[in-house]
């Protein structure tokens, strides 16, 4: 019977003081930076501390430290979260730089019990000694030799050794389940509606529980129904999901045929209405600012402009 490897996620120091360094993300959300309440603590990094995050199979990476980009130029922009495919390469500073990337745990075998029971022994058939060593002291993705390695050693005969693969040692296939929390989830929710573009949407988490609010267009509706999959998957027994949330039509919801810019800014519809700065719409929009090429529309915390 086939069985999947479990997934975590590797950060290796590429460049700078603490080169080829390697820690796993043990959380979904965490510190990289030289305070005291960093999780990865970096050597001769003087910037303030970078949070990063694998939601989704994406990277989020939020911090105030000009100057933080990826290998494309892409830069990090201050107190606004910056999104990158997996794996992702990381320029902290002009000396150090950083890689995160997916890494796999050995998925459980039957033969290993089997040779787990053999290591160490002298078994002799047909006369020749066969003797199986079990390594286990390299447990880092990127080393030459990194993984689990089987040495059969035969008298007069070179040791075959199976090549090198990219896997965590076999102790690591039973990780721990990640105990994730509200705050976790909340990031989750946050960084799928920011990647989505979904800037109707509302959160809040308060007493145990997370509210979604807001308006989503109808053709956005699949792209806000993949974020909530992925919460019932990963996070729905962290905390209930109450969503609020009303599908709009894609159409713009006001017709306008023309304006007027006098001391009563004015505008009238294709349908011959004429609404003054402030009013409200039949569909609820309340008319904030009347252009000469456009109209700024507000209902609730969505905000829309028409340009004509």
């Amino acid at each position: 019977m086939g069985s999947h490897a479990a997934v975590t996620y590797l950060l290796t120091v590429l460049t700078g003081p603490n080169a080829g360094a390697q820690q796993r993300l043990t959380k979904r959300k965490m510190i990289v930076g030289s305070s005291d309440s960093a999780d990865i603590f970096l050597d001769e990094f003087d910037g303030d501390d970078i949070e990063i995050a694998v939601s989704r199979g994406k990277l989020r990476v939020l911090t105030n430290t000009s100057g933080v980009h990826d290998e494309t130029g892409k830069s990090c922009i201050a107190g606004q979260p910056l999104y990158l495919n997996m794996p992702a390469t990381l320029s902290l500073t002009s000396s150090i730089q950083i890689n995160i990337c997916a890494a796999f745990a050995t998925p459980p075998s039957r033969t290993l019990p089997r040779l787990a029971a053999a290591i160490g022994a002298v078994a002799l058939v047909g006369g020749v000694g066969y003797t199986a060593q079990y390594w286990s002291d390299l447990d880092l993705i990127g080393n030459a030799q990194a993984g689990a390695m089987i040495e059969v050693q035969m008298p007069d005969q070179a040791s075959p050794v199976l090549p090198d693969i990219a896997i965590l040692e076999p102790q690591m296939a039973a990780v721990l389940p990640v105990r994730l929390s509200m705050d976790d989830a909340t990031a989750m929710l946050e960084a799928g509606i920011a990647e989505e573009q979904l800037t109707g949407l509302e959160i809040k988490a308060d007493a145990g529980v997370i509210r979604v609010s807001g308006i989503v267009s109808a053709g956005q509706m699949p792209q806000w129904r993949g974020i909530r999959s992925t919460y019932d998957t990963e996070f729905a027994h962290i905390a209930p999901l109450l969503i609020d949330i009303t599908e709009q039509d894609d159409k713009p919801p006001l017709a306008v045929a023309s304006v007027w810019l006098g001391e009563t800014p004015e505008l009238t519809t294709r349908d011959g209405a004429t609404l003054m700065l402030g009013e409200i719409t039949e569909s609820g929009w309340r008319i904030e600012t009347i252009e000469a090429n456009s109209v700024q529309l507000v209902r609730g915390q969505q905000t829309i402009i028409i340009d004509f």
